[in-house]
């Protein structure tokens, strides 16, 4: 590649990145007063319902989980492999 040709390339190359620069920090300008404008009160909710729904989701899931090891841990005391086998013994 002539000299030339090289030096046009890189100079060009130069000028686009700090036009990408620039263009960067006035998007991140931007996006921090769409931030700011937002009401902290919306914001909070949101996360709180999340959390909560969460929460009472895990909640739910750990009371499962354990009322299932209780039940896998009976039916293994009792002999069997699958739960069916051992639910259709304790409805007779």
């Amino acid at each position: 590649m002539p000299v030339q040709r090289k030096r046009i390339i890189e100079l060009a190359l130069e000028n686009l990145l700090g036009e990408k620069s620039r263009i960067d920090a006035e998007i991140a300008e931007l996006r921090s007063q769409l931030r700011d404008e937002e009401p902290s009160s919306k914001r909070t909710t949101s996360l709180t319902k999340t959390k909560s729904a969460q929460s009472k989701k895990g909640k739910q899931n750990l009371k499962t989980s354990s009322k299932m090891k209780q039940l896998w841990a009976k039916a293994r005391k009792a002999g069997f492999t699958n739960l069916k086998d051992y639910k259709a013994s304790l409805g007779q």
